[in-house]
């Protein structure tokens, strides 16, 4: 999961993580303050 940080000249890449070991098959899932991903055997929840 790449986060950006917009500014005048772009996006500047804030962070990367790495959510999963096995392949992610669907679009992050965005809420209030979670993000839900998907892979292959689990859902994984971040809290924000």
């Amino acid at each position: 999961m790449l986060i950006y940080k917009p500014s005048d000249k772009g996006l500047e890449t804030v962070a990367q993580i790495k959510v999963s070991e096995t392949p992610t098959y669907t679009y992050p899932i965005l809420t209030a303050n979670q993000i839900f991903i998907k892979d292959q055997d689990t859902v994984i929840l971040y809290t924000l």
